[in-house]
């Protein structure tokens, strides 16, 4: 179960949320995904996606779950094809998948745990000097330059898709609406195609 309030995760036989007494509801995720990963607390939540920290029970690490607001075909696809997508890719400075996993018929992607929060938080909390701009202007073309030379685009780069490791070593992350370049010529050349049929329909109708 979990806590509307601050996101804890308890036991299903949990009533009470231990940190700020909160009654708990019904929650997207189990507390634990068996031998596998263990649901510690909500810590982001967007249009499609929710997205947890938890710990990988077999090797003892911290790690980001992400998972859906709501089950439907598109969206489950959707997660699929982000997880491809940063998977493709290596850099320093892009946030990593680990590993796909399915719980009753619900995609989730396990990705490193960022835990130094996002840009816009500490843009929030503390500003931010020119100097550290231009350093994280430098890190992030470093990491657009790996994507684009897979022939990858990002199509979202904004402070909240920003992270820092607990060592403030930042990187992009949230690849749900990425795209590969041929993927997009694709649909430009059906477009093209749809808008020719429809010329010659017009066409054929006033002749």
């Amino acid at each position: 179960r979990e806590c509307p309030n601050c996101g804890a995760l308890h036991p299903s036989y949990t009533v009470f949320c231990g940190s700020c007494s909160r009654r708990l509801e019904p929650s997207r995720v189990p507390y634990v995904l068996p031998g596998k990963f263990r649901f510690e607390q909500r810590i982001g939540e967007g249009g499609m996606g929710v997205v947890y920290q938890g710990s990988d029970l077999a090797l003892g690490r911290p790690v980001a779950i992400k998972t859906l607001r709501r089950v439907s075909p598109e969206d489950a696809m959707r997660l699929r094809r982000e997880a491809r997508t940063a998977a493709a890719v290596s850099h320093p400075h892009l946030a990593p998948v680990f590993t796909m996993e399915t719980w009753q018929g619900t995609p989730m992607l396990v990705m490193e745990l960022l835990e130094g929060g996002t840009l816009a938080q500490r843009v929030f909390r503390e500003g931010q000097s020119d100097r550290e701009a231009v350093e994280l202007g430098i890190a992030m073309a470093g990491a657009l330059g790996q994507l684009h030379a897979a022939d990858i685009l990002h199509r979202d780069i904004k402070p909240s898709n920003i992270g820092y490791t607990r060592d403030g070593v930042p990187k992009l992350m949230d690849f749900g609406i990425a795209r590969v370049i041929f993927e997009l010529r694709d649909e430009e050349e059906h477009e093209e195609i749809d808008e020719d049929d429809g010329r010659e329909q017009q066409g054929d109708g006033t002749s």
